[in-house]
């Protein structure tokens, strides 16, 4: 089991399931209840204010009349500053949050929590989180280490082959996904993109100059 505890945050609009939620998880995790707010711009900051590794979220969150927007909806403002933040859809209602959800998450029932239901569904369910954690943590470890290999590689060569340029594009262009609200990745993503572009150009250019002999 890994040693670290993680902090997750638990999204829903019934009190009942706010506190079955953190009694069962809060072995393994620190457990945020996030607070709803009618302003579904303000979970973001809640998110980043408590430093959440991910967040769990019931579907249906608009049952009570409390707020106006669904699951699906905090997915997807979540995606306007961070295109692979972990989420977790847990719902009693699955067939329809599978139906209406367009992002790709994993959508679990709530049944999990329920005192009569199996513990191995449980586990599993904490396995899947922490995995999913680490897993994010990695990608983005892993782009950051490409990106100063590479930059070191071309302070060193002076120049990065075609392929050595596609992957440092790549590996910039996940973590401007990561956080889009940095404008500094996206300068970075433009310069790489530029930088590829005149290299294609010069080839074109020398390609001519060949055929032209």
């Amino acid at each position: 089991m890994d040693n670290i505890k993680y902090t997750i945050g638990y999204l829903d609009e019934e009190e009942s399931w706010k506190a079955t939620a953190r009694h069962k998880l809060r072995d393994q995790f620190n457990v945020i209840l996030i607070e709803l707010e009618s302003d579904i711009t303000k979970i973001w900051e809640q998110i980043l204010e408590y430093n959440i590794d991910l967040l769990v979220v019931d579907f249906r969150l608009n049952d009570s009349g409390e707020v106006t927007y669904n699951g699906n909806d905090v997915v997807a403002e979540i995606r306007k500053h961070n295109n692979h933040f972990p989420i977790f859809i847990i719902t009693s209602h699955e067939s329809d949050a599978i139906e209406q959800c367009e992002d790709i998450f994993p959508i679990r029932g709530k049944d999990l929590f329920d005192e009569e239901v199996s513990g191995d569904d449980l586990t599993h369910f904490k396995e899947s989180i922490t995995s999913v954690i680490k897993k994010y943590r990695a990608k983005e470890a892993d782009a950051q280490q490409t990106i100063a290999e590479l930059n070191e590689k071309l302070y060193k060569e002076g120049t990065l082959s075609e392929a050595d340029e596609e992957t440092r594009f790549h590996a910039e262009l996940y973590l401007q996904g990561i956080n889009k609200d940095d404008n500094i990745h996206s300068r970075m993503l433009k310069k790489s993109y530029s930088s590829q572009l005149d290299q294609m150009i010069e080839t074109a250019k020398a390609i001519a100059e060949a055929l032209k002999k």
